[in-house]
Formats: structure tokens, C-alpha cells, sequence
């Protein structure tokens, strides 16, 4: 005010009260969620999106990155080593090389904006996970799969009651390591999701 300027005023500390208390403010995170739009239901549909997305995405990468690297493993088949390097070669092909092409195919099939267009690449596997999974396979010994196909087995059993309960440290190891990527995708989500009820918590 006018009539108070240039004077001096002091008070003692103990008549103070705090404009700001210095400390942990949790009333930030309730805060921070009303601002969300909302038919997101203050967040709650972002991290259901983001459940199923990891949920499918893990599943999918378990199971293909485990059957390919089998074949790549046990199997004898013609043109295996140079496939298993041209697989390993596309681990120097950064993601963003191949968006763009991603993203038209994903338009063509109209799937732009549907979480489907997060999952179904992870469903064909990575060659990281591929060749994880190859290397923890040839350390098991063949005999085990030998001595399941004398009894009978198929090549699917083989794999569901021989290297499946031997392999669950690479499983936890790939399921881990997944599901962190898939949890903190931001580019491509916000890419392909392109509204507020398919989008993801990162996005």
C-alpha cells in the first residue's frame, strides 16, 4: 500500500505463518489427475491400456522369440546360419528407420489408433530376445530332446515339457526387460494412438 511504503517492519518468526511449506506435497498427484481429460476416468483408462498392451505384447514376444529360437537351436533345415544372420543383422536397424513404412500399413489395415498397432509387431518376435533365447537353448543338452522324441514326442512338446521348464530364467529375464520397453514407449504411441481412450500412460 502507499501508506506503507518505504517503512520498515519487523516481525519476530514465531508470528509468522508460512506462505509454503517446504516437504513433501503428495496433494500434487491428485491435483496433477484432475487436470486429465475426462472419459479418461482420471487416468484409470491410460493404465488399463497400458495392462493389456504389456499384458499381450510380453505373451506374444514369449511365445514367438522361444519357437524361432528353438528352430534356430535344434532344428536342421537349409539357409539356417545365413537367416540366423540376417536376423541378427536387423538388430542394427534402428526403429525408426521402419516407421514410417509401420505406420501405412498400419492406415491400410486401419488400425491407426487401436492398441493393436502397439501389439501385433511385438507378436513376430525381436532378434535380441531371438538370440538370447538361442544361446540359453544350446546350453542345454540335446540328449533331453533326443531321449523325449524316442518316447514320442513332438518337436511342440519337446519345447512345452523339456526346454520350457528349463528356461524360465531367459523367460523372466525376456518378460522383464519386455515389459519395461513396452511400458515406456512414448514414439510410436503417440503415433499410432490418436485418442484420449487408446492412449497409453507415457502417451
Amino acid at each position: 500500500p502507499a501508506d506503507l511504503k518505504g517503512v520498515e517492519f519487523v516481525a519476530n518468526s514465531d508470528d509468522v505463518e508460512p506462505v509454503r511449506h517446504v516437504g513433501l506435497n503428495f496433494k500434487n498427484y491428485p491435483d496433477a489427475l484432475l487436470y486429465l481429460p475426462p472419459e479418461t476416468s482420471m487416468g484409470l483408462v491410460y493404465l488399463k491400456n497400458t495392462l493389456i498392451l504389456v499384458f499381450f505384447s510380453v505373451l506374444g514376444t514369449l511365445l514367438s522369440c522361444s519357437i524361432v529360437a528353438y528352430a534356430f537351436s535344434r532344428m536342421r533345415f537349409p539357409g539356417k546360419g545365413i537367416m540366423f544372420a540376417v536376423l541378427l543383422s536387423t538388430m542394427m536397424l534402428p526403429a525408426q528407420v521402419v516407421l514410417i513404412p509401420t505406420y501405412v500399413l498400419f492406415k491400410w489395415l486401419k488400425l491407426i489408433g487401436s492398441l493393436w498397432s502397439l501389439i501385433l509387431p511385438n507378436l513376430g518376435g525381436a532378434a535380441y530376445f531371438i538370440f538370447l533365447f538361442r544361446q540359453f537353448f544350446q546350453t542345454i543338452h540335446p540328449d533331453l530332446g533326443d531321449a523325449a522324441k524316442v518316447d514320442g514326442a513332438s518337436h511342440v512338446q519337446v519345447i512345452l515339457h523339456v526346454i520350457v521348464p528349463l528356461a524360465r530364467a531367459p523367460m523372466v529375464t525376456l518378460a522383464l526387460v519386455n515389459g519395461l520397453w513396452v511400458w515406456n514407449e512414448l514414439l510410436i504411441a503417440l503415433m499410432f494412438l490418436q485418442s484420449e481412450t487408446s492412449s497409453t500412460v507415457m502417451a
